[in-house]
């Protein structure tokens, strides 16, 4: 049991004690009320003295001593109770500065349990207030530790796909020379058909291409004949060592659809001069969003029916 509690059970008794006293010496007040009424009816019945010539002198009845000795008992009661109405209005303003002293204590008490509870809730906002801050600074670090491992993935995964990257080749090219007339109604044209080989050790993804099968008879001109068309290979993402599907190119040209045709079913003979190339070039991007460049051209023998690739840096050159 706390102090304050003690406290207040003592402040309970005196106050008790308090209200006990006052009723007693109430009673003992209206006992000498009676005995002064019959004190002050006895003296409003002397009547003269004996210097006094004209008053009667009345003779004491024969119970004149017993009345005054009971006057004599009442005053000695009297003078008892006053002392004892002295010695508990004593005993009163003692429990009285008792109370005082002990509701004094109780208000401390209750002031220093206020104070230290005031205290302690500070305490704990501050020590709430240092944990908010606490989880705030650490959710912060483990951000920035996030981030870090983040930027330390991708540093990681830019260092990789540096050193494994994708390269685009072709080969496998063959031409087919088609069946019929190729003006005819349901004839098949020349095609050329070949493979894009990813190479390297990631993944490409094609943004441009052209491939051309043309005549070019003489110098090469110092800008490729490319075709209009930047769009010839459909395929256009090549995982690392991808060479699949087979990409065709249509021959439309009519006068080279015408010569292709020509070369069905004859021996050929001097196809190392011939005049007739499939060229062309494709952009692609890399994984860390490099865009690269690789060009291709090949001279075809209609005797061996081979592509040959060609010494010249600006048609033939890998990114």
């Amino acid at each position: 049991m706390t102090m304050s509690k003690w406290l207040l059970k003592i402040r309970w008794i005196l106050l008790v004690l308090a209200l006990t006293v006052p009723l007693s010496s109430f009673s003992g007040e209206n006992k000498n009320h009676h005995s002064q009424d019959a004190q002050h009816a006895s003296n409003t019945e002397k009547r003269g003295t004996d210097a006094d010539p004209i008053a009667i002198k009345i003779l004491p009845g024969p119970d004149a001593e017993t009345k005054a000795a009971k006057d004599e008992k009442w005053r000695d009661e009297k003078s008892q109770e006053d002392r004892v109405l002295t010695r508990a209005m004593i005993i009163l303003a003692g429990f009285t500065a008792l109370l005082t002293v002990f509701t004094g204590c109780l208000w401390w008490v209750t002031k220093k349990l206020a104070t230290d509870a005031s205290v302690t809730a500070q305490r704990q906002a501050e020590d709430m207030k240092m944990s908010l801050k606490l989880a705030e600074q650490q959710m912060t670090l483990a951000g920035r530790q996030a981030d870090l491992a983040e930027k330390q993935h991708g540093l990681q995964r830019w260092q990789y796909l540096a050193t494994h990257r994708p390269k685009l080749i072709i080969r496998r090219i063959w031409l087919d020379e088609g069946d019929g007339d190729y003006f005819s109604q349901g004839s098949r044209c020349p095609q050329i058909q070949f493979n894009i080989a990813n190479i390297g050790g990631s993944l490409a993804t094609i943004i441009e291409s052209n491939a051309t099968f043309a005549k070019i008879e003489g110098t090469f001109p110092a800008i490729p004949p490319y075709s209009v068309d930047t769009n010839t290979i459909k395929c256009t993402i090549r995982e690392a060592g991808q060479s699949d599907p087979t990409e065709i190119l249509d021959i439309e040209d009519v006068e080279v659809s015408r010569d292709v045709r020509s070369w069905r079913g004859k021996t050929i003979t001097g196809g190392d001069s011939s005049p007739y190339y499939f060229l062309g070039y494709i952009q692609y991007r890399d994984g860390i969003d490099i865009v690269r460049r690789m060009a291709f051209c090949r001279r075809y023998n209609p005797a061996t029916k081979r592509f040959v690739e060609i010494d010249d840096p600006e048609y033939e050159y890998a990114d």
